[in-house]
């Protein structure tokens, strides 16, 4: 009896240390929940409309071509498929309620949480092998710590980074695949491996393929060998898996020295539309960094503001004068991590995980200097690297439980206000001008909302506080247009005198303004707006996109001056930069057929069709709507055989689109030609039901007037 009492104590013992982290997660996950579900109704942001417009405005009827056109995006030169497919998935579902993307994006925040928790307590199993108990109360107290920190919020709510989101769950299910295949190595190999394996070939290609910062894994990995998994057992597997890490140290320096070999195209390329050089961005970024170290450890409202365009570059080590310190300070405290590694080992894997996470966004390439989602995988090793630090200082567990529960009601306040600022676009900008009062896309946000009210007085005033650039003086020109109808020849001539960056701002104003004057709303000298135009293009683009989209709207103004010929010599240079998708030769088949050329739209439209096999993005519901309008041309033209041939000649190229045989067999019945029809509609009747509601109508109107019926097919339910 006494034996049983004793299991019966311990037994008791063991679940309620596995139960009180249990209840700690499901409160974090039900404290997540309400934090963020009023402010799931926010706005757009930045990178969110080039990423999600094209879903939206895409025809839903074909959900192959859908699918096809949209999984691989260009943002990242993997193409982010897998990021793809879940905004695929949302724009299917829902359309444009973005409630529900965003809701999408809370739910792996929290899925990310609760594997926090997991891959924290076999960092810290590895520590302390023999109190499994501490190692999961430790690492539920890093997820809730993470899960809860108001440094997430700018992940979470701003939609397009699902793919952060995505690249962090598989990143951490490929650490905790790892992790698990280690410790069975020595005494289980083959599940060990196989678990290793996983982790590699499935968790690591699909983390890289939601965001290119997942190609980090592998260094991940080898610093858990060179910190917590170096007291493991070096012989047999585990001394083989050492020599893999170490092939992938020979690895790294081979992907450096092949980053030196194209060192143009692969690193200066991307800073011909910066406003700041390679050595000013690798001085800039140690004090980024300690700024993101601030905003963990002292996570104050004012410190954050998702907009961080407002950066002083670092021009020198003193300039400004924190460079230097920063710089000393970053080095510093990698080096005593590494230095701690035996002593400290989840303290030097945590310190040295936030850093490495941090090797790609934050090092030699030319991205944008400061985003806080960038911390949103490293943040957890932060918070792992604390909890681990107290319980090596041996710590007693319940004051580390006493200041964990006080940090999570300071921060689920901080976040709280947070979140409150995110419900809507108003709330977001006006705290965002308090916080950053200096930045460009802020001042930007209030300069259009005053010009939407009427108040282009207070709009120039905001507009003017953004820096010199061409997106600048092309905005305030079209403040003209909207606000006046007509613009001032001088200020189109002295407009943009210093051509700068072709960027995001550049190319939305120039497209509006060409618009505007294309429409009728405004008038001006179109020849001094073309070279205003010209100006431009002589500066550097951020991308060939940009320099693409610039030509797009020069070539609209050239038609709209009569110069047709000028205007598709634009769209063939546009066309020309990028072969990612066909939208240029598109709009050429379109101004063809404006101005009657329609052997050259044919022609042009086929050639279309050639890009769209090997582009990235395809658009065949564009070329649907040009061929039928090619071919209504040729019937209002009375040129009936030619409009035949066209139809019969286009099909080839667009095998799956039956829209256009079916204004063929259209054709084919109003013109007697009964025999051909029949025979033509035949084939058509054997299309799936659920391809044919754009055709039936066609296809009854034909059943008619040729007495025959397509049978069960073409009279079953529609």
């Amino acid at each position: 009896m006494a034996l049983k009492d004793t299991r019966t104590i311990i037994i008791d013992a063991e679940s309620r240390q596995t139960l009180y982290p249990g209840i700690a997660l499901l409160a974090a996950l039900v404290v997540a929940t309400a934090l963020y579900w009023p402010a799931l109704g926010g706005p757009l942001l930045l990178d969110d409309f080039p990423q999600f417009l094209p879903l939206l405005d895409a025809d839903l009827a074909d959900v192959g071509a859908y699918v096809r056109t949209h999984i691989i995006s260009t943002s990242g030169p993997l193409g982010r498929p897998v990021a793809m497919a879940s905004f695929i998935a949302n724009g299917l579902a829902h359309g444009d309620d973005f409630w529900w993307w965003k809701a999408g994006n809370l739910a792996l925040h929290l899925v990310c949480g609760l594997l926090v928790a997991w891959f924290g307590a076999l960092v810290l199993r590895a520590r302390f092998p023999d109190d499994a108990a501490r190692a999961w109360w430790l690492a539920s107290a890093a997820a809730v710590l993470w899960m809860l920190h108001p440094l997430q919020v700018s992940t979470v709510l701003y939609t397009v980074q699902r793919m952060t989101e995505l690249s962090t769950l598989f990143v951490l299910a490929g650490l905790i695949l790892y992790l698990k295949g280690r410790f069975r190595l020595d005494h289980a190999p083959g599940s060990g491996w196989l678990l290793i394996g996983a982790a590699y070939l499935v968790a690591w290609p699909l983390a890289a393929l939601s965001k290119e910062s997942g190609l980090l894994l592998p260094l991940y990995c080898t610093l858990l060998e060179l910190t917590v998994l170096r007291s493991l057992p070096g012989a047999g597997p585990g001394r083989m898996l050492r020599h893999i890490h170490l092939g992938w140290l020979v690895a790294y320096a081979g992907a450096g020295v092949v980053v030196l070999l194209n060192f143009d195209e692969l690193v200066m390329a991307s800073y011909a539309a910066r406003d700041f050089t390679l050595g000013e961005r690798l001085l800039t970024q140690p004090r980024v960094l300690v700024a993101y170290l601030g905003q963990v450890f002292l996570p104050v409202q004012s410190r954050m503001g998702f907009f961080h365009d407002d950066v002083v570059v670092s021009t020198g080590l003193l300039s400004p004068a924190t460079t230097l310190p920063c710089l000393l300070f970053v080095i510093a405290i990698i080096a005593a991590a590494a230095g701690v590694a035996r002593r400290h080992p989840v303290t030097s894997f945590g310190v040295l995980f936030f850093f490495a996470s941090h090797a790609l966004e934050s090092t030699l390439f030319g991205l944008e200097l400061m985003f806080e989602h960038r911390n949103y995988l490293g943040l957890s090793g932060v918070v792992i690297a604390v909890l681990g630090l107290l319980a090596d200082l041996r710590v007693r567990p319940v004051r580390i439980a006493g200041g964990v529960a006080v940090l999570c009601v300071l921060l689920v306040f901080v976040s709280w206000n947070r979140t409150a600022t995110w419900e809507n676009s108003h709330s977001l900008y006006m705290f965002a001008y308090a916080a950053h009062p200096e930045s460009g896309r802020v001042n930007l946000y209030h300069a259009n909302a005053k010009a939407s009210q009427g108040q282009y007085d207070s709009a120039r005033e905001f507009l003017g506080r953004i820096p010199v650039s061409a997106g600048r003086d092309l905005h305030g020109l079209l403040l003209d247009c909207i606000e006046h109808g007509k613009l001032d020849d001088n200020r189109v001539k002295n407009a943009v005198r210093s051509p700068g960056v072709i960027d995001g701002h550049t190319t939305s104003s120039a497209s509006l303004l060409v618009g505007q004057l294309a429409s009728g709303q405004c008038t001006a000298d179109l020849a001094r707006v073309e070279q205003l135009l010209d100006r431009v293009l002589s500066g550097a683009a951020r991308s060939p996109r940009d320099r693409r989209t610039m030509l797009m709207a020069k070539s609209w103004l050239q038609e709209q001056r009569g110069d047709v010929d000028a205007s598709l010599d634009s769209l063939a240079r546009a066309q020309s930069l990028s072969n990612l998708d066909a939208l240029p030769t598109y709009d050429s088949v379109a101004t063809l057929i404006r101005v009657g050329r329609l052997e050259a739209a044919q022609d042009t439209l086929l050639a279309a069709l050639d890009i769209d096999r090997t582009a990235r993005a395809a658009y065949p519901g564009v070329a649907v709507r040009l061929a039928r309008e090619v071919g209504g041309a040729l019937e209002a033209a009375g040129a009936a055989d030619a409009a035949l041939a066209w139809y019969e000649r286009v099909s080839r190229a667009l095998p799956d689109q039956a829209a256009i045989p079916a204004q063929e067999l259209r054709l084919l019945v109003d013109l007697g030609r009964e025999d051909e029809a029949r025979s033509l509609l035949a084939g058509l009747c054997t299309i799936a039901v659920n391809e044919r509601f754009e055709i039936d109508h066609v296809l009854r109107a034909a059943e008619r007037k040729l007495d025959t019926a397509c049978g069960s097919t073409a009279n079953g339910e529609h």
